[in-house]
């Protein structure tokens, strides 16, 4: 009995082994998922902050200061701007990696290579966009000029100085869902991200309808019923129009708005009642406005900008701050 349990037990081991480092259909290797040391934990922050202590990079040319502040947000001082925007580019990677990866996976149409045939309808509707043509296409004008160029290619290789470097233990645990591994960063990558945002912001979604309906129609009959700009039609506001100086009341702010609880002694501007002002209806398309001084009631300029963006987790926005002599943004 010694002896069966004796080779029941290592046969047994071996089997567990075996069947937990291999992936099952869509199910990671639970086994290296699961170790606690190299899985799902070992890329988890640190309570006390991500950046402590000193880093030796390979491509930089001087030293460059990075710091934390207590809302996780990086700020980058370097002695010049290659150093800064490689840095850039490897801070950026440190913590966005799997999100940059997949954006632009989702841009380029190669969803199903890591996702499978589940993704192929989506990567197909993406590559009849032309997302990868009009990437290709900006890429060339951005490199065209030699100090946007050289800012690009230094933050191509800051991404890949943390991808060379960071160990699979390190990796973002979505890598160990997936059970694939980063590939390197290419500069055509930040222009599909580009791209992906401009495919997310536009307010027309008929460009594949068209393009079917344009090789189908002679081309005066589709100028005829898709024109890109209808004859004779007049701008609303006509031009050479005079404007009176604004005469409008703005009412006094309800007592029960949180509005009326904001400390607007600073501001010229009535901003509660600006903020109470009627609102439009929710659509597609971002709104960015100026108004002179010599418009307003205040005596000051307006300026407003308002995108309509959707939810992205992680967030679409990665604040940063970057300082060099050239400058400080």
């Amino acid at each position: 009995m010694r002896i069966i349990r004796a080779f029941i037990i290592p046969v047994i081991t071996l089997v567990l082994v075996f069947l937990l480092d291999r992936p099952a259909g869509s199910l990671p290797a639970l086994g290296r998922l699961l170790d606690p040391v190299n899985g799902w934990g070992g890329a988890a922050e640190d309570e006390t902050g991500v950046f402590e202590g000193e880093l030796v990079l390979k491509g930089i040319r001087q030293p460059v200061t990075v710091w934390m502040e207590g809302r996780m947000v990086p700020h980058i001082i370097a002695g010049n701007e290659y150093d800064l925007y490689f840095t850039q580019g490897y801070i950026h990677a440190r913590l966005r990696l799997w999100q940059m990866d997949m954006q632009t996976r989702a841009a380029a149409g190669r969803i199903s290579e890591v996702a499978g045939e589940k993704a192929l309808e989506f990567d197909r509707l993406q590559r009849r966009k032309g997302m990868v043509y009009g990437a290709e296409n900006s890429l060339k004008a951005i490199e065209s000029d030699p100090r946007t160029r050289q800012m690009l290619d230094a933050y191509t290789a800051g991404v890949n100085s943390f991808i060379g470097s960071v160990s699979y233990a390190k990796l973002p645990v979505e890598y160990k869902l997936m059970g694939f591994a980063p590939e390197p960063w290419t500069n055509i990558k930040s222009a599909l991200l580009l791209k992906y945002m401009a495919d997310d912001l536009t307010g027309y979604t008929e460009d594949i309808q068209l393009t079917v309906l344009k090789d189908l129609l002679p081309a005066e009959s589709f100028e005829q019923l898709f024109p890109q700009r209808i004859k004779d039609s007049n701008p609303v506001i006509p031009e050479a129009t005079a404007f009176e100086p604004p005469t409008m009341q703005i009412p006094q702010t309800p007592g029960d708005s949180v509005w009326a609880h904001l400390d607007t002694r600073g501001s010229k501007v009535d901003i509660p009642g600006a903020m109470n002002s009627p609102q439009t209806s929710d659509g597609v398309g971002s709104n960015n406005w100026a108004i002179s001084g010599s418009q307003t009631l205040s005596g000051s300029p307006i300026l407003c900008n308002d995108p309509h963006l959707g939810l992205n987790l992680p967030s679409l926005w990665f604040e940063i701050q970057l300082q060099s002599p050239e400058g400080n943004c």
